[in-house]
């Protein structure tokens, strides 16, 4: 079928339950048949956006991947020998971080001698719910209504990562003696990250984490010069964004203006 086939098959507001029926449970009926049902009621009838991997692998790409069919369903979900977090094998459902994976694989690179042992998605609903309506206070405050959303890393003690994925960035996390003041430390560079990392001191294997979060920085206030008695942002701005020749780092001062979303598990060997 063709994208515009596809489009049809879950915007088509025409379609009646005898059309949708059989995509069900009909003879012909398929895993994704019938997400297309799922999909087609989300749109048709509650007015929802799709995004993500569904519509980029199934949609337009029109990609059918499926399990080896010798994987029994009782073995679609893994559970990670080390941490025990569960996942679903990756060619049951198309994924919409790719290109995350791939774009933090680039990154790590810049960690001279680092060697990447896993990268796991975070998901905590209560932490998301309170971010997300972070965002919308801080889109209303400014002026193009956007919360300025980045993509950014935190370089955490090995020992403090789960406090973080279950309780958020708290203050007890954030750095005192920073040269921004007493705020949470963000960069887009992982090297600049890997600076604040500390594995613990009886892991012989010195494993370290950087949390790939969510940031929601608003109105950034541009430094050039430190500031280390800040402890929120300027007036009429969310975050600092403070400049220096080899790194920016990115700092908030309020807990729920980020969420953890990838926990990055590495390892550096020296030379």
């Amino acid at each position: 079928m063709t994208i515009e086939e596809n489009i049809a098959r879950i915007t088509d507001s025409t379609l009646t339950p005898t059309d949708l029926w059989p995509r069900v449970c009909g003879s012909t009926a398929s895993r994704e048949s019938r997400m297309e049902v799922v999909a087609w009621v989300a749109v048709c009838k509650f007015n929802c956006n799709l995004e993500g991997g569904f519509v980029r692998d199934w949609i337009v790409a029109n990609e059918r991947v499926r399990p080896p069919l010798t994987i029994q369903p009782s073995e679609w979900v893994q559970f990670d020998a080390i941490t025990g977090i569960p996942s679903l094998l990756k060619a049951l459902v198309p994924s919409d971080i790719d290109y995350l994976y791939k774009n933090v694989e680039l990154a790590m690179q810049k960690i001279i001698g680092s060697t990447i042992i896993s990268v796991q998605q975070i998901y905590n609903l209560e932490l998301e719910n309170i971010w997300k309506s972070m965002k919308v206070l801080i889109a209303n405050e400014c002026s193009d209504s956007s919360p300025n959303e980045q993509f950014l890393f935190h370089g955490t003690h090995t020992n403090k990562w789960k406090r973080i994925m279950e309780e958020g960035f708290d203050y007890g996390f954030f750095k005192t003696l920073g040269v921004f003041g007493n705020g949470a430390y963000f960069a887009d560079n992982a090297q600049k990250s890997h600076e604040y990392t500390l594995p613990m001191p009886s892991d012989p294997t010195m494993t370290r984490i950087i949390l790939f979060s969510k940031v929601a920085l608003g109105q950034e206030m541009i430094m050039k010069h430190m500031n280390s008695a800040l402890y929120a942002a300027p007036r009429d701005h969310h975050s600092v964004h403070g400049i220096a020749s080899d790194s920016s780092e990115y700092v908030i001062y309020r807990l729920t203006q980020a969420l953890p979303f990838l926990i990055i598990t590495y390892q550096v060997h020296s030379s």
